[in-house]
């Protein structure tokens, strides 16, 4: 019976914990230029690859896949190419010979777009010459934050498939296995890792999102955007 409380009782703080920190933080983040958003869009429908960073819980997968969806390319999930079940991490070698397929097999299909920081090292060494697009989520901390704590509740009470076969478990809410820890410990670091590469490949267009209200306009700006192609070209 405690067992079972505590299971209950995590979750149940957790978002508890989430609806405050969304009170405590209705400060108004600051919001992009509508102009400078539909310049964003207008490149990620014109650019056939694409990556999309930021802090875990800041809606990488999300937008990632909805892009992707958009404008008919390929979306190369890293979780799923990361992680075997049991929670765990694929070989290096292994991952890399697979990522390396699917960047191939992509970018002869009209391209992609890929989430994830694993790349701050092995996207690097394999994706990140072809990136022509970097879609930063730059939220606030206690958004991501609040995010983590929710997401990982839902998914710990629902038993919602997080890839390959892996779950949330109640037990590791709060230990450093969870997705919790892993934005406490960095998303502080993320402008830092954002900036050297931007130093490193200057090449690339940077579109830094700080508000979950600009990345919902973001991409249905894009779906407006590869509309408006498709009736031009229409006869």
């Amino acid at each position: 019976m405690p067992a079972m409380r505590i299971c209950l009782l995590s979750p149940l703080a957790a978002a508890v914990g989430y609806v405050v920190i969304r009170v405590l933080i209705r400060r108004r983040t600051p919001r992009a230029q509508l102009s400078d958003l539909q310049a964003a869009a207008i490149a990620l429908v014109r650019k056939q690859r694409i990556s999309v960073v930021g802090c875990d819980c800041s809606g990488k997968s999300t937008l990632a896949s909805m892009l992707a969806k958009i404008k008919g390319v390929q979306y190369i999930d890293m979780d799923r190419l990361a992680w075997l079940p049991g929670w765990q991490l694929r070989d290096r070698e292994d991952f890399d010979e697979i990522l390396s397929k699917e960047v191939q097999e992509a970018k002869a299909h009209g391209g992609f777009t890929v989430d994830g920081n694993y790349g701050l090292k092995a996207m690097k060494r394999l994706v990140w010459e072809d990136i022509e697009v970097v879609v930063w989520l730059d939220l606030d901390f206690w958004i991501v934050l609040g995010r983590a704590f929710w997401r990982t509740a839902y998914r710990a009470i629902y038993h919602v498939e997080c890839c390959n076969g892996n779950y949330e478990q109640p037990g590791r809410l709060l230990t450093k296995d969870s997705v919790i820890y892993s934005v406490l410990r960095r998303h502080h670091l993320m402008e830092e890792r954002v900036m050297r590469l931007r130093q490193e490949y200057p090449q690339q267009l940077l579109v830094q999102l700080r508000c979950p209200k600009d990345v919902d306009l973001l991409w249905h700006l894009v779906e407006q955007e590869v509309l408006r192609g498709a009736l031009g070209r229409s006869p």
